[in-house]
C-alpha cells in the first residue's frame, strides 16, 4: 500500500502488502501516495464508479468523488490512469480493462433485463445469479453496486442486498 522507497521492513510487512494484478502496480508505484486502504474502509461511499456510454466510442468511465480527502482524491486519480493509461502499454492495457468491463457490465444488465421479465423459480434463480454479481469476488462489482444504487427504485430489493454487504 504505502511506497517502500528501499525500506526493505516497509517492503515486507504484511501490513502493508497487497494483492493487485501487475497492471494496476505498476501503475500505482509511488505516485499516488497516501490512497484509500480497502481493507480498512468502503471505497464505494467514498466514490461512486459509473459507467456512461455506450460501444466504445463514447464511453467514460466516472470515478465521482463523494469527500474531500486526499487518500480519496489520490484513489480517484490511481483509477483514472488504470483504466486510461499514461504510456503507450499502459494505455492498450487499460484499452483491455475497459474491454472486459463493457463485457461484465453488459452480461450483468442482461442478468437484470432477464431478472425483471422472469417469473418463480427462474426469478429466484436470477435474484442468485445477481447477488453473486454483486459480491466483492465479482470482477468490477464496485460499477454494478453503484448501476444498481443509481437505479434503487426499480430494483429495491438488489438495493436491499447491497446494505446488507456493506454492513
Amino acid at each position: 500500500m504505502t511506497p517502500h522507497h528501499g525500506n526493505t521492513a516497509l517492503k515486507y510487512d504484511w501490513n502493508n502488502l497487497f494483492l493487485a494484478c501487475a497492471h494496476c502496480n505498476n501503475t500505482k508505484l509511488e505516485k499516488f501516495d497516501p490512497i484509500i486502504d480497502c481493507t480498512k474502509e468502503n471505497v464505494e461511499e467514498l466514490i461512486a464508479f459509473r459507467k456512461e456510454g455506450y460501444f466504445g466510442t463514447d464511453e467514460k468511465l466516472l470515478f465521482e468523488i463523494l469527500d474531500d480527502r486526499v487518500e480519496t482524491q489520490n484513489t480517484v486519480r490511481l483509477l483514472q490512469e488504470v483504466y486510461y493509461g499514461s504510456t503507450p502499454q499502459k494505455k492498450m492495457e487499460a484499452t483491455i480493462l475497459r474491454r472486459i468491463l463493457r463485457k461484465e457490465l453488459s452480461e450483468f444488465k442482461e442478468y437484470i433485463r432477464e431478472y425483471r421479465e422472469a417469473e418463480g423459480e427462474e426469478k429466484e434463480d436470477l435474484m442468485f445469479l445477481l447477488q453473486r454479481q454483486l459480491r466483492d469476488s465479482s470482477p468490477f462489482a464496485a460499477f454494478k453496486r453503484w448501476l444498481i444504487r443509481d437505479n434503487k427504485e426499480a430494483y429495491p430489493e438488489l438495493s436491499v442486498y447491497i446494505e446488507s454487504i456493506e454492513k
